[in-house]
């Protein structure tokens, strides 16, 4: 959600908390720094991403898992 609301540090906030979807952040911003020509200037993701690769096919796997964990929940509804 954070990332679709461009909201790049909580996302990376609570990718970091929950160890999980860092790369997932990192990519996206990467992917909304390139389409503006921009480069990556805040501290925290330029130390965090380091030591992460981005795995395009990784990402979009766990995503669609994740998704998947969701429809799986008891009560869950679909969006419209």
């Amino acid at each position: 959600m954070h990332i679709r609301l461009f909201n790049w540090d909580r996302a990376l906030e609570l990718a970091l908390n929950y160890k999980t979807h860092v790369d997932t952040v990192l990519a996206y911003r990467d992917k909304f720094l390139r389409r503006f020509n921009r480069q990556e200037t805040n501290k925290r993701f330029l130390q965090v991403g380091q030591g992460v690769s981005i795995d395009w096919d990784a990402i979009k796997g766990k995503i669609a898992q994740e998704k998947e964990r969701e429809r799986q929940r008891p009560g869950a509804k679909p969006y419209a």
